[in-house]
């Protein structure tokens, strides 16, 4: 017999924060109605859950039909079964870290922070222990204890993923070593940011301003005072305001093109609310 109470209830469970469940939705409606037209039960099974099963159709005299609507209601339950599984895995990483307690705005940094992880992880080789010793050539037995007094003294890059900590491949060089310039960074990093902030930083482009170039004050004043229109002026500002003194890069990208003067200027840039920056005095007209 169909029973809409027990639909009902595996929705409003499997609905809960409704920002994971806009994919299966669909899904669920049309297992509702196939269970309140009588056409699917929820059958409890051994395991104490519950297993939606097509009804007989009996209306029809067509084999073919019959095993078709069988096989469909089949994989819907399959599909919601493995939906379940992912929404359940992800709400136990969310209370896990404390989440309930978190008022909205927290909540939604950490819905973000763990958008960024999955595509971190998706995109990027993570080593085990044994994998990243192996690669480093540790001739300790005991390799988790060399990679934690390693990881304490910010000598490697560690991220931790449900409780193991992992090695991004990355940070190695062609000579299967840490990037020295890297292993000079990290502490200073670790100061201010999480070793998953690191992580982040490495692999997206960052820009710092090296210099600025400022017009000397009666080129401007001058050029100023014979402008007519709003149009002039800010043709004026294009023509004579240069962002030059910007670059963009990934820092990863610097270590591996062993540009470590521009590493550094990156590390101390990011690391510093106000950093230094040179102003060139330049007269208008020179670096159009």
């Amino acid at each position: 017999m169909p029973n809409r109470a027990i639909a009902k209830e595996s929705n409003d469970v499997m609905g809960h924060h409704d920002f994971m469940m806009s994919a299966t939705q669909a899904s669920l409606n049309i297992a509702e109605d196939l269970i309140i037209g009588g056409l699917a039960n929820y059958n409890r099974t051994n395991r104490n859950r519950f297993v939606m099963t097509p009804t007989r159709v009996s209306d029809t005299g067509d084999q073919n039909l019959i095993n078709a609507f069988n096989s469909f209601v089949s994989a819907l339950d399959e599909s919601l079964s493995i939906e379940e599984k992912r929404h359940n895995s992800i709400l136990n990483e969310l209370e896990s870290s404390g989440i309930e307690t978190l008022p909205e705005s927290s909540l939604i940094l950490t819905q973000r922070f763990l958008k960024k992880r999955a595509h971190f992880v998706k995109s990027h080789t993570l080593l085990s222990a044994i994998e990243f010793a192996t690669a480093l050539g540790v001739q300790d037995k005991n390799t988790s204890r060399t990679l934690t007094r390693m990881r304490k003294k910010g000598e490697v890059l560690a991220i931790k993923l449900n409780d193991t900590y992992l090695y991004p491949s990355f940070q190695l060089n062609s000579e299967a070593c840490v990037y020295p310039a890297l292993v000079s960074a990290i502490p200073k990093l670790l100061t201010q940011f999480t070793e998953w902030d690191i992580a982040f930083w490495l692999t997206k482009a960052y820009t710092i301003t090296e210099s600025i170039d400022v017009l000397e004050p009666n080129d401007v004043e001058k050029s100023i005072n014979s402008l007519k229109s709003l149009e002039e002026i800010a043709l004026f500002v294009d023509d004579n305001i240069s962002t030059k003194g910007t670059t963009t890069a990934i820092p990863l990208t610097l270590l591996q093109m062993n540009d470590l003067k521009r590493f550094e200027q990156f590390v101390s840039d990011v690391c510093t609310d106000e950093p230094e920056v040179a102003l060139n005095i330049v007269s208008v007209g020179l670096n159009k």
